[in-house]
């Protein structure tokens, strides 16, 4: 899918005679890793992003291959990031012209900072429930999630530690600041376990999005959890409401591959797609988070956002107990945690998929 776009005019009402001004750009290539983790429609995605940074670009998801020559910018988690950054496996933004206010949290909402890559957008794992299963009452905190007596029914969670955790020791009531510290602890990571072995019996493991959609669209399920892009894409014909209190919030990061030879045009592209408009053209179609504090501002002035705001993670209302992801404690703790919950999995007791 390709997008023949003028490059110029954009530069020119960015940066004026700024150093990317009247810089034609050649077609670039972006590798969104995370594109699977959140259910988007990558053809979709990438239509949307060309029009609205009016910047010819091509949309990949190659997790084997993520700092490939092919790539001119590359998309990744925090701690990925984080390495890449220390590597020297990206460009270094910190000082370049036009995109050091990019890089400031008084502009932008993000958690992790470092000077290879910005947070262009988050998105969430949170609770979620069809409308249709809670008719008297609805849940309130993740320990409803574990709560089968008022909330009867089977639970749709993900086939991983990542999340899974979180919310088993949210649903104790520890507070959002100290979830990643006790869960380092044997206590925490026992106390976790044993609060998912409550309910194992009722729960159905998914391992892609798609097995995630089916079960709520076959109505197997009264409660499940995973990215809120997908739930946004169901309510439409299948009413859903966001438990966002205990939502596990991720950045997702872009920096320029040090490998590229577009380096020029990859600092535009940058430049444009953390811009006011870009951000709320992706929030409006796709309920992805903004980062950029001046289009969140927008989007709650504008009456016929209202229901778009609802599936925004990081709309301030919806932020409010949300546990920001730390990958780097995961990849850290990966060995130790996926072996403890994937022996834990592998017992009897559980439904499967």
């Amino acid at each position: 899918m390709n997008y023949r776009l003028l490059c110029v005019l954009p530069a020119m009402i960015f940066f004026g005679s700024g150093p990317f001004a009247n810089h034609a750009c050649a077609q670039l290539t972006l590798n969104l890793t995370q594109a699977d983790d959140t259910g988007l429609n990558l053809p979709d995605l990438e239509q949307s992003i060309a029009a609205a940074t009016e910047m010819d670009i091509r949309i990949d998801s190659d997790k084997l291959n993520i700092y490939s020559q092919d790539y001119d910018l590359i998309s990744l988690n925090s701690a990925q990031a984080d390495s890449a950054c220390e590597s020297n496996l990206l460009v270094d933004l910190s000082n370049a012209d036009g995109l050091k206010p990019l890089m400031r949290k008084k502009n932008y909402l993000f958690k992790n900072r470092n000077s290879c890559t910005l947070s262009f957008a988050s998105y969430s794992l949170a609770i979620a429930y069809p409308l249709i299963n809670m008719v008297t009452t609805r849940p309130q905190t993740p320990a409803d999630l574990f709560d089968i007596d008022r909330f009867p029914g089977m639970r749709a969670l993900p086939d991983t530690a990542i999340g899974t955790l979180e919310w088993a020791l949210l649903s104790y009531g520890i507070p959002i600041n100290e979830v990643y510290q006790l869960l380092s602890t044997k206590r925490g990571l026992k106390l976790a376990l044993a609060k998912l072995e409550s309910i194992k019996s009722y729960i159905i493991w998914w391992s892609s999005v798609d097995e995630l959609k089916q079960l709520i669209i076959d109505k197997r399920v009264t409660m499940a959890t995973g990215p809120h892009t997908v739930f946004y894409d169901l309510q439409f014909n299948h009413p859903m409401e966001i438990l966002w209190n205990g939502q596990l919030l991720i950045e997702m990061k872009v920096g320029i591959n040090a490998a590229s030879s577009k380096i020029d045009d990859a600092k535009m592209f940058l430049s444009t797609l953390m811009t006011d408009s870009p951000q709320f053209k992706l929030a409006y179609e796709f309920a992805i988070g903004p980062t950029n504090k001046k289009t969140l501002k927008t989007l709650e002035l504008l009456p016929q956002a209202g229901q778009i705001l609802v599936f925004i993670p990081t709309f301030n209302k919806n932020l409010t107990n949300a546990v920001w992801m730390d990958y780097r404690w995961h990849d850290t703790l990966d060995h130790i945690i996926n072996q403890q919950f994937k022996h834990w999995r592998n017992q009897q007791g559980d439904q499967g998929n």
